[in-house]
């Protein structure tokens, strides 16, 4: 059977990519725990950037654009562990003085929240307290999330990410958050986006973590994400990232609709 994460779930998954590849603004849906395991990322937000090396422990946040370069090491294979973190844990506020740690410390208490996530029948206040161990650790280092209050941009997003597989309008998403379609629309326009651009982009990201992150093939992972065309999917993917989606794992044909 198909390994298919809920990228919205506190979950633990393995990311593979077998090719050097920049990703440009790209959004995470939640903010997340990821460390280096072959290879190395170079990581870049909020007019920060470094160089993640092979072994240490960074933030991703969720909702702030990124750039993001993964670069496989000598196995020709780039790898990481990524740990969503759940809904209510207290991020550590402060100064951020780095992007990454290779704390022993906080790469143990990582180890520790991996396995308490992949156990199953581990209570879920127990995982929210380990990923909060890793992030106490974390923040000793000056490894810190950005905070910022919720935008138009990103209530939206959390609404469209519970179904993207659901042929979403204008219309069904302001009545969620609210408000009228036309409010929405010109609130989004006010944040220099639009409707169709933000749901082709969440998409797309969650596209890119299938990919990276389960066994899914490529026409299975379009459908994920709302598509029923294989190749129209493929184009739209390339045209985000530059790249065809199944050449992140090494050459996968896409089918013919």
């Amino acid at each position: 059977m198909a390994n298919r994460p809920d990228p919205l779930a506190p979950a633990a998954i393995r990311l593979r990519q077998a090719m050097a590849v920049t990703f440009r603004a790209l959004v995470a849906e939640a903010p997340a725990i990821l460390r280096v395991e072959e290879g190395e990322k170079r990581l870049a937000f909020d007019g920060q950037s470094a160089v993640i090396p092979g072994g240490a422990l960074c933030l991703l946040p969720g909702g702030v654009p990124m750039e993001v370069e993964n670069r496989p090491g000598p196995s020709g294979r780039y790898a990481a562990t990524v740990l969503a973190i759940p809904p209510g844990v207290a991020c550590p506020e402060g100064p951020r003085r780095a992007l990454f740690s290779r704390r022993p410390a906080a790469l143990d208490a990582f180890d520790r929240a991996v396995t308490l996530h992949r156990r199953a029948g581990t209570p879920q206040a127990i995982r929210a307290h380990a990923v909060a161990e890793v992030l106490i650790w974390l923040a000793e280092d000056g490894v810190i999330l950005p905070k910022s209050p919720p935008t138009v941009v990103e209530r939206l997003r959390r609404v469209l990410a519970a179904d993207l597989a659901r042929d979403w309008t204008a219309a069904d998403a302001g009545r969620v958050l609210a408000m009228s379609e036309a409010t929405l629309r010109r609130r989004l326009a006010e944040a220099g986006t639009g409707f169709a651009d933000t749901l082709a982009d969440l998409r797309m990201t969650r596209a890119l973590g299938l990919l990276q992150g389960s066994d899914l093939s490529v026409a299975a992972v379009a459908a994920e994400v709302g598509y029923a065309s294989a190749s129209r999917f493929a184009a739209r993917f390339r045209a985000r990232f530059g790249i065809a989606p199944g050449n992140l794992r090494g050459r996968q044909p896409v089918p013919a609709d």
